[in-house]
């Protein structure tokens, strides 16, 4: 089943990462997500969870920091 994970950008749901099915299925980074649902009426999206994802990476790069001296994020 293709999953894609969406952010809103100027008042638009956009895909921003597809998984292999979906682009077989000829969705794109980018596209709308009425127009991926329009040709996948079964597509499952979920939308980033920008603060989620963040806390996250912190707690990664916390536990790596036992294992080497310099860890650093990019910001997105």
């Amino acid at each position: 089943m293709p999953l894609v994970i969406t952010e809103k950008v100027k008042g638009a749901q956009r895909l921003m990462a597809i998984c292999p099915d979906a682009k077989r299925a000829g969705l794109t980074v980018g596209m709308t997500l009425a127009d991926s649902r329009a040709r996948i009426p079964d597509l499952v999206a979920l939308e980033t969870q920008p603060q989620a994802d963040n806390e996250f990476l912190e707690a990664l790069a916390g536990f790596c920091d036992r294992f080497t001296p310099l860890v650093a994020l990019d910001e997105p």
